[in-house]
């Protein structure tokens, strides 16, 4: 079981990582809808290092084998990777 200081700390890492999500979301845009791909890519990263977070620590996936340890992370990056795709994909309205 991970100690209450190690959840705290990664509370404290998770809010910094938001954060940086919001500001990151929010810079030199003037209209919300129009992220460039960049920004885009930086965010699910950032949003990628969350979740790997909250897995590894609030759900103790570190103590599991290596095998569901890659198996969370690579269904993770799909996702994220999906996610990215269709940004890129769809038209800008």
């Amino acid at each position: 079981m991970p100690t209450h200081r190690l959840l705290f700390q990664t509370w404290l890492i998770l809010m910094g990582l938001t954060a940086i999500s919001l500001f990151s979301g929010r810079a030199g845009v003037q209209d919300p809808g129009s992220l460039g791909i960049g920004w885009v890519a930086l965010l699910l990263a950032v949003t990628f290092f969350k979740a790997r977070l909250v897995l590894m620590v609030f759900l103790n996936l570190k103590s599991s084998t290596s095998g569901w340890r890659g198996f969370f992370m690579a269904f993770l990056l799909g996702i994220l990777l999906l996610l990215l795709a269709g940004y890129a994909a769809a038209p800008s309205l």
